[in-house]
C-alpha cells in the first residue's frame, strides 16, 4: 500500500487552526500565498496599502462576484484548485483574519511586461509581499524568455518599485515570496533594499524561480541578503535552475512527474515544512545543463532574435492565452505555422534548432509548445 502524504490542502486541516502568534510564519505558509497570488482579485482588492480587506471578506466578494466563473477559469497553466485556496483558507484561524491590500496586476503587451503582487498583514507591523509567477498569458511566458537576453526585465523593475512603495506606506518587517518568475522577483526586490532597510527584511522565499548571472550572487545587493534567502525547488527541476544559484537550496518530494513538478499542489508538507530528498532528478540537471550551456553559445543577439521571432510566430496564433491556444490547437497551429513559412530558410533552420532545446521538456505539458510536435 502506498505511503500516505500530504500536501499544501492537507494543511489547512493539519494546522489551519493555528494563529501566526501560536506557530510562526514558516514556509508552507509562504508557499500557499505564492499560490494564492495567482487568483484573479481585480477590483476585489485596493492597490492602496492603507485599505485592507481581511481573507474573509476577500472570499466574500470573490465567490459572490458576477464573473466568479470566470475568475474561476485558471487557464491552461495554473493548477485549477488556485481559487480554492481563497475560500478554503478563510475558513481558518490561521488565514481568515490576514489583511490584503496593494494589490496590483499589469500585462502590457507593448512593453512585455505581467507583473503582479499583493501585501499580506498577518500580525501587527508584519507584512508579507507576493509576486505572482508566470501567469497563462502568452505576454507573461514572452518576458520569461527574455530574462536570457536582457539585464533587466520590466517585471524585476516594477517589483523593486513595488516593494519601495510598500515599505514606505507601511511600518514594521518584510517577508517577501513568489513562486517561478515570483520567487526571481522576490529576490531581485529584496537586493533592491537600501542598506538602511535592510532590517527590516526578515526573510525572503523563492519557490522554483529561476536565478540570476552568477556575478549578481558577489553584488554589495545580495550579499545584504543572501543569508536570508531561503529556495525551494522540486526534485524533476528546470525553471528554477536556470541560469545561476546559490547553493543554499533544498530539494523537494514532489507527487508528480516530469516539469508537472513545478506545480506547488503536488509538494509533499510535513507540518510546518516540505518532505525534502537529497538531489535533482538526473533527467532535470540535463535539461538545466543543456538550457544553460545554449544561452553559453548562442550570443545576446541571437538569443533575442530567436525570442523575438518565437513570439511573433505565438501572437501571429491570433489568441493571448495558453488556454485559447489549447482549446483552439488546429487553428492557432495552423497561424503558427504559416507564419513559420514565411521565415527565410537560414531563419527557419536556426529557429527550429533553438527550440528543440525548449520542446524537448516543455511540448507535452504546455499548449504554446504543443503545436510543435
Amino acid at each position: 500500500m502506498k505511503q500516505k502524504y500530504f500536501t499544501i490542502m492537507d494543511y489547512f486541516t493539519m494546522r489551519g487552526d493555528l494563529t501566526f502568534a501560536q506557530s510562526d510564519f514558516n514556509s508552507v505558509d509562504a508557499l500557499i500565498l505564492s499560490q494564492f497570488v495567482y487568483n484573479n482579485m481585480d477590483g476585489l482588492v485596493s492597490a492602496d496599502f492603507k485599505e485592507k480587506i481581511t481573507l474573509e471578506e476577500l472570499s466574500e466578494r470573490f465567490t459572490s462576484a458576477k464573473d466568479y466563473a470566470t475568475r474561476c477559469n485558471m487557464g491552461a497553466m495554473i493548477n485549477k484548485l488556485t481559487p480554492e485556496l481563497i475560500t478554503t483558507a478563510a475558513k481558518t484561524r490561521r488565514f481568515g483574519k490576514m489583511k490584503l491590500s496593494g494589490f496590483v496586476n499589469n500585462i502590457n503587451e507593448t512593453n512585455i511586461e505581467q507583473f503582479s503582487a499583493i501585501t499580506c498583514q498577518i500580525a501587527k507591523d508584519r507584512y508579507v509581499v507576493i509576486y505572482r509567477g508566470t501567469d497563462d498569458t502568452i505576454t507573461g511566458w514572452y518576458e520569461d524568455f527574455n530574462l536570457v537576453c536582457l539585464d533587466e526585465i520590466p517585471s524585476q523593475k516594477s517589483a523593486c518599485d513595488y516593494l519601495s512603495r510598500a515599505m514606505g506606506a507601511l511600518k514594521g518587517k518584510f517577508i517577501l515570496t513568489g513562486h517561478s518568475k515570483g520567487g526571481n522577483l522576490s529576490v531581485k526586490a529584496g537586493m533592491s533594499i537600501p542598506a538602511k532597510s535592510v532590517g527590516r527584511l526578515e526573510a525572503i522565499y523563492n519557490y522554483d524561480g529561476p536565478g540570476f548571472p552568477a556575478p549578481v550572487y558577489k553584488t554589495p545587493g545580495f550579499l545584504q541578503i543572501k543569508d536570508r534567502v531561503f529556495s525551494f525547488f522540486p526534485h524533476f527541476c528546470v525553471v528554477g535552475m536556470l541560469f545561476a544559484h546559490t547553493n543554499k537550496y533544498k530539494i523537494v518530494d514532489v507527487a508528480a512527474d516530469g516539469i508537472l513538478q513545478h506545480d506547488p499542489f503536488a509538494w509533499k508538507v510535513l507540518g510546518p515544512e516540505f518532505q525534502l530528498m537529497s538531489g535533482f532528478d538526473e533527467m532535470s540537471s540535463f535539461v538545466a545543463s543543456s538550457f544553460n550551456a545554449w544561452m553559453t553559445r548562442l550570443p545576446v543577439e541571437e538569443r533575442k532574435k530567436f525570442i523575438d521571432t518565437f513570439f511573433d510566430v505565438m501572437f501571429a496564433s491570433g489568441v493571448k492565452t495558453n488556454y485559447e491556444i489549447d482549446q483552439n490547437k488546429i487553428v492557432c497551429g495552423g497561424k503558427m505555422i504559416a507564419k513559420l513559412a514565411e521565415l527565410n530558410e537560414s531563419e527557419r533552420k536556426s529557429f527550429k534548432h533553438a527550440l528543440k532545446v525548449f520542446v524537448k521538456v516543455a511540448k507535452d505539458n504546455i499548449p504554446m509548445f504543443s503545436v510543435f510536435k
